[in-house]
């Protein structure tokens, strides 16, 4: 055969792979034709020579049918092959088919995103009972099929355990999720589910300010998941293979140019036997586009959440971390750090004060039960605060709410505050201390337990307003859309925080005095920590009475972090 017929001849079997792979190998299933449509041209379009007589490629319908039959194209494998039905926009006639989902080899989504709370926009786009009675049967059939999944998170957690129902054993997962995946409380089961099942390849994330997400249609932080299914008889990937890793992408440059994307596939791709507790840069040219911190999987599975190895972009804050969690160790000096838990419970949420009390602000008669209001970053600048606001019991329940008993509510008050939600671009305290116990909104109050005083008080607000305080609440955090994050009371309840309970005579009255003398001292927004005199005082107490020498270095290395700056990392090779 002349090299021209075999050229030929290996163009028509790569041809026949195509067709074959076209019309057999893949499956996508949509509820909107337009998306299904655009994915079969997309699909067909850089190979016209290749005839295709119809791909499995399905429009999914989605609601509530005339004979009252529930559709939930989120939940296909789940149900029974009779409501397994959609149309397949490939044949011509536009009829209806029955849809038998395969065992797949890669199961690869770009999930809904919307949650299931304030006003629950689960199947948003269709109308408001129709979308009721829908939530209602989902919550019914993640029950019933014990579903590790929580509607709570969204529709993107029943997704993940949707294709965990088909992927084959050793077949592999490829997502586009929340960030809230890797921290998020609503996100557990689905962290389990991986965890239990899977070895988790590959976490990408994005600490760039102009570009959190992966997804064209959202601002929100989002996390590009790979995970590989365990073998079938190996319960956890590393009974049978030593130290799996997981790379843990931190990308300072997020592309949006798709041969950029490749050239830093190409180098993960690299890395999948690199060794752990390393970090690899990435690069662009001569631009650096991020970070690689290489963990054990089982390492990050024993973490309490998934958030740790992308709480920061530069990778040298990220292995400071890892080393406090795992050793409690900072500058070779043991701390004598605790979880939040053991020094006091936090109090009830907003929601939960609403349902028992009324708000009253601005000129109202006070009341016996004072209250600390909101978190404006032009008033609250300062550690020691004073109440803004005053609640009075509820006497009737509001509309469509439970009324919740207002006594109960003000016996988890307290003196100190954590935030519960903030900017970090925009704001300056992260806790502050009150002459007497509150309620609040935008801030949990913490109810110190028994034996603990206002020295101790003062010295945990002073500590969560330090460098270190803040590095590990920072860690803790539930990033939704950048900056803008939350803090869930079952996550700060872990928090690792200064044991005050340890500290000698000596030093407990070296923080209270430190208190004292700060408390009125105005903090900077946290873009200018670096040089804000008032945090350099609060890190010279700490440091002086724990042993820690200068913490100007962490302070800086912190202060230069997009999600606290919004402005991208730079760093070019000479």
């Amino acid at each position: 055969m002349s090299m021209q017929q075999s050229h030929h001849c290996g163009i028509e079997r790569w041809q026949r792979l195509l067709k074959q792979l076209l019309e057999n190998g893949i499956w996508g299933v949509d509820v909107l034709p337009s998306a299904v449509h655009l994915t079969a041209t997309t699909l067909a379009l850089p190979i016209p020579e290749v005839m295709v007589k119809g791909m499995h490629l399905y429009v999914l319908p989605l609601g509530i049918s005339k004979d009252g039959t529930v559709h939930f194209p989120a939940t296909l494998s789940l149900f029974p092959p009779s409501h397994r039905q959609g149309r397949r926009v490939t044949d011509r006639t536009r009829s209806t088919v029955s849809i038998q989902l395969r065992p797949m080899a890669l199961v690869c989504m770009n999930p809904p995103f919307t949650r299931s709370c304030g006003d629950n926009l689960l199947f948003g786009s269709l109308p408001k009972e129709e979308r009721e009675k829908l939530q209602k049967a989902l919550q019914r059939l993640i029950a019933q099929k014990d579903l590790k999944a929580s509607a709570t998170a969204g529709l993107g957690s029943v997704f993940v355990a949707l294709a965990d129902q088909v992927v084959k054993p050793g077949g592999h997962l490829a997502f586009v999720l929340p960030k809230g995946l890797l921290s998020g409380v609503e996100w557990a089961k689905t962290r389990q589910l991986l965890t239990d099942r899977y070895h988790l390849r590959a976490l990408i994330v994005s600490h760039d300010p102009n570009r959190w997400n992966f997804s064209e249609n959202t601002g929100l932080s989002e996390v590009l998941l790979i995970a590989s299914r365990n073998p079938i008889g190996v319960r956890r990937v590393d009974d049978r293979f030593p130290s799996p890793i997981t790379l843990c992408v931190n990308l300072w440059h997020n592309p949006t140019d798709p041969l950029k994307a490749l050239l830093l596939a190409e180098q993960l791709r690299e890395l999948s036997d690199a060794q752990p507790d390393t970090i690899y840069d990435l690069w662009l040219g001569d631009e650096k586009a991020g970070e690689t911190v290489i963990v054990r999987w089982s390492d990050l599975r024993a973490l309490p959440h998934w958030l740790f190895p992308f709480a920061f972009a530069q990778g040298e804050l990220v292995m400071t971390l890892l080393q406090l969690y795992r050793d409690s160790v900072f500058n070779e000096t043991h701390l004598p750090l605790c979880p939040l838990q053991q020094l006091g419970e936090l109090g009830p949420d907003v929601r939960d004060i609403y349902d028992g009390f009324e708000i009253l602000e601005g000129t109202s008669t006070p009341t016996d039960y004072p209250a600390f209001w909101r978190h404006d970053a032009a008033t609250v600048t300062t550690l020691h605060q004073s109440p803004n606001a005053y609640l009075a019991p509820l006497r009737r329940p509001r509309p469509k709410r439970p009324l919740r008993d207002a006594e109960l509510l003000w016996s988890r008050a307290g003196k100190v505050l954590i935030v519960e939600r903030m900017g970090l671009n925009t704001q300056r305290l992260t806790a502050v201390l009150l002459p007497k116990p509150v309620l609040s909104m935008s801030w949990w109050p913490l109810k110190l337990r028994d034996g603990l005083d206002d020295r101790h008080a003062k010295a945990l607000t002073l500590w969560l307003n330090s460098t270190l305080g803040l590095f590990l609440l920072i860690a803790n955090r539930l990033e939704t859309h950048g900056a803008w994050v939350k803090f869930k009371k079952p996550t700060l309840h872990k928090l690792l925080v200064l044991d005050v309970r340890k500290l000698k005579d000596a030093q407990l009255r070296q923080l209270t005095n430190a208190s004292d003398r700060l408390a009125e001292v105005p903090l900077h927004p946290l873009p200018q920590m670096a040089d804000d005199e008032g945090r350099v005082a609060i890190d010279e107490a700490i440091s002086q009475v724990l042993g820690l020498g200068d913490l100007t270095k962490l302070r800086r290395t912190l202060a230069r972090e997009p999600i606290i700056t919004l402005e991208p990392l730079r760093q070019y090779r000479r």
